[in-house]
């Protein structure tokens, strides 16, 4: 900033109104008959205000002798204030945020206003008067500015809303906080002509088997027992194309699958198939050529220059090659900038249509970042897993994964390496509950094998997936849809795990059946996925969210409670068989009270840490109060913020009045209530909101907010 002329500066205080005016890049004076305007700039805080009048042509400085600043503070039932200012400087620029470049023959008078807080609310009007040395003056335009409140408060709608009835929660919130229909087999159009049941049934997701193009495709198609493997032997990194090479359909169904989901707020997971590609131990399938040619190399093996780690030859069962031996299946070179690339073009691609997520199979073959590989590490964690992430988070899109790793990670290896990336499969703790209650045992545990986490937040558990239903060890095609249903309800109303639930081709149970089975590949199955019991499951998950939980087993009833500080609820499985539940103990989070059975219809009753009622005939209830929910407060806006101003809107749930406290002011709120804030807040400033809120039993909830500007 140049300083052209300095003649006085007064230094004086805005005594009418009581505000220090501080006079920053003052100076001083000029001449002719001058066209005179003023304009403010405001700081990003709100405590202070720049006036900048602005004066053109000048071609003589020196008639200026004096310029008045005059103020105005007026406010609705106020006495007005009146204060004048004297300044005789001038710039021929003002530099700095919204400053002026020097422009020829034209020149600035400036003045800054601080210590605006005291008078919040207030409209403050300034004009700058020039007294020049033939005795005339001139007088600029009036600015008018509304000194900003602190804060300011809207009351909301006037109403309160109500959690939907347990019996409406469809879907979940996200992916994380609801329960996964795997639609295992079944074409993309299958899929979507049953959309509307999957959504009744309370999934939040559908998974999809892989939809690259797969080996050995021919259109007279095959069964789900003779080709469901041939999905997890791709020949590429590509959606199978429009020509279609896969038994589930092309990359036009996939998308219209997805619209459609999304339509009815059900979200979409593919399975990639990324350790492997068609093929046998050392070599890859000749198919693979004409989609993956560099991968391919000469011939498909290793002296042939294809992509395959060098320890593909070895078993990857041996604990030294979990990551570079075989899974029967040629091991590609994930370590390999090629590799790496084409299988994240394919994630872009799933992306590009809208997918919201997937599930990595075989993932516990791919080394992960962390230098304690014992095959050694790669960047294929970070270049592919989390560039996909990345890329959807700047198309606005939020990406699920979750990868599968079955029985351990491997000698000298760790769940915890993949969970920057992806979530994991704990498949024991399913596996073992479904052989309890297939012995007819109550055994619910809290901890979830073999992870070793005692937290579901980054699990996927299950009652059978399609690996223990369809494998050569054949683990769960003899259990019963009964038991297996009393394992998912087990599993699939816990708090933090994601349950998925696996579509059977058939509903005849046992291995014969399965061994047998003509359905085809791409075709609906059972329809065991909508039973009643299964989708009360489903809704209570929806419901509970990301409250709290208790597991406990008494008189043969495995029992999950979830609670908060107002209310509970409980899904109740009986190990054994029949219908009546008489006195069986709960654990004390379970509050007394009348319950509706979500299954059946029928009342249950807790009274004295016991529960009493009758069950549907297969054997499951899912309990809940039968009211319109706890109470919950939430906003929409981070806790830290660096915009000018932010606003918040206060969404209140099943209350009947509510407060709210903001830097010692406290107003009468309801639902949709809003706060703005951020004036006179620095850097590393705070501001807590305090909001209270009753039900109609008069039981108070209170939940603080703490916003920062960064």
């Amino acid at each position: 900033m140049k300083k052209i002329k300095s003649l006085i500066l007064f230094s004086t205080v805005f005594a009418a109104a009581g505000i220090s005016c501080v006079a920053v890049n003052a100076n001083a004076s000029y001449a002719d008959t001058i066209g005179v305007s003023l304009e403010q700039q405001e700081n990003t805080q709100g405590d202070k205000i720049r006036f900048i009048s602005t004066m053109t042509p000048v071609t003589d400085l020196t008639s200026i002798t004096k310029i008045n600043l005059n103020f105005t503070l007026s406010k609705a039932g106020e006495t007005t204030k009146n204060a004048s200012i004297t300044t005789t400087s001038v710039y021929d620029e003002v530099t700095g945020t919204n400053g002026k470049d020097k422009v020829s023959n034209t020149y600035y008078s400036v003045y800054t206003l601080t210590d605006l807080a005291e008078y919040q609310g207030w409209k403050l009007g300034t004009t700058f008067e020039y007294f020049y040395a033939d005795s005339t003056t001139e007088t600029t335009n009036t600015v008018y500015y509304d000194i900003p409140e602190k804060f300011s408060v809207t009351l909301g709608s006037g109403s309160f809303e109500e959690s939907s009835s347990i019996a409406d929660c469809f879907t979940a919130d996200s992916i994380t906080n609801g329960n996964i229909f795997h639609a295992w087999n079944w074409h993309m159009d299958v899929i979507k002509e049953n959309l509307d049941n999957i959504k009744n049934a309370g999934y939040t997701t559908v998974q999809t088997s892989p939809m690259q193009p797969q080996k050995d495709y021919w259109s007279g198609g095959d069964t789900a027992k003779a080709g469901w493997w041939k999905l997890y032997q791709p020949l590429g990194f590509v959606i199978a194309p429009d020509t279609c090479q896969n038994a589930i359909g092309t990359k036009t169904d996939l998308a219209e699958l997805v619209t459609a989901a999304h339509n009815k707020g059900i979200k979409v997971i593919v399975d990639v198939v990324a350790n492997h590609l068609a093929g046998n131990a050392t070599s890859l399938s000749s198919g693979v050529a004409g989609y993956e040619p560099k991968i391919y190399g000469t011939n498909g093996t290793l002296s042939g220059g294809a992509l395959l780690h060098s320890e593909t030859g070895s078993s990857a069962t041996d604990s030294s090659n979990t990551t570079n031996g075989n899974i029967g299946l040629p091991d590609l070179n994930t370590h390999s900038d090629v590799v790496q690339g084409r299988v994240l073009s394919l994630l872009k691609e799933y992306i590009d249509l809208g997918v919201d997520g997937f599930r990595f199979d075989a993932i516990k073959h791919i080394e992960t970042d962390n230098p304690s590989e014992p095959c050694g590490s790669s960047s294929f964690m970070p270049n592919v897993v989390g560039a996909a992430k990345t890329y959807a988070e700047n198309k606005g899109q939020e990406l699920y994964c979750y990868g599968e790793i079955l029985n351990g990670c491997g000698s000298g290896r760790s769940y915890d390496w993949y969970l920057p990336y992806m979530d994991v499969i704990a498949n024991k703790c399913g596996n073992e509950l479904r052989a309890s209650f297939n012995n007819g045992t109550a055994a619910a545990s809290s901890s979830y094998n073999p992870t070793g986490y005692q937290s579901g937040e980054h699990c996927i558990v299950w009652a059978e997936s399609h690996d223990t239903y369809a494998n050569d060890e054949h683990e769960s095609p003899d259990t019963s849809i009964y038991n297996i249903n009393k394992t998912y309800a087990i599993m699939g109303s816990r708090n933090g795990a994601k349950a998925l639930y696996l579509a059977r081709p058939t509903d005849t149970t046992g291995t014969s059946a399965w061994t047998s089975c003509q359905t085809m590949l791409g075709a609906k199955g059972s329809d065991a996925y909508k039973l009643a019991e299964v989708a009360a499951v489903n809704k209570f998950r929806n419901y509970w969210g990301t409250n709290n939980e208790w597991l406990a087993n008494n008189s043969n009833f495995a029992q999950v409670v979830r609670y908060n500080d107002t209310e509970s609820g409980m899904v109740l499985v009986n190990a054994s068989s029949g219908t009546s539940v008489s006195n069986v103990a709960v654990p004390d989070v379970m509050k007394n009270g009348t319950y509706t059975d979500l299954v059946s219809g029928n009342t249950f009753t807790v009274a004295g840490g016991k529960v009493s009622g009758t069950m549907a005939s297969c054997g499951i209830a899912v309990l809940y109060s039968g009211g319109s929910g706890a109470v919950s407060i939430d906003d929409d806006i981070e806790d830290l913020f660096y915009n000018e101003t932010e606003t918040a809107t206060y969404t209140i749930k099943n209350a009947v009045s509510a407060t709210l406290t903001v830097d010692g002011e406290t107003y009468n709120i309801t639902s949709g209530a809003t706060l703005t804030f951020g004036n006179y807040m620095n850097v590393s400033d705070s501001l807590t909101v305090t909001i209270k809120a009753k039900d109609s039993n008069n039981v108070e909830t209170t939940k603080q907010f703490v916003y920062m500007r960064i």
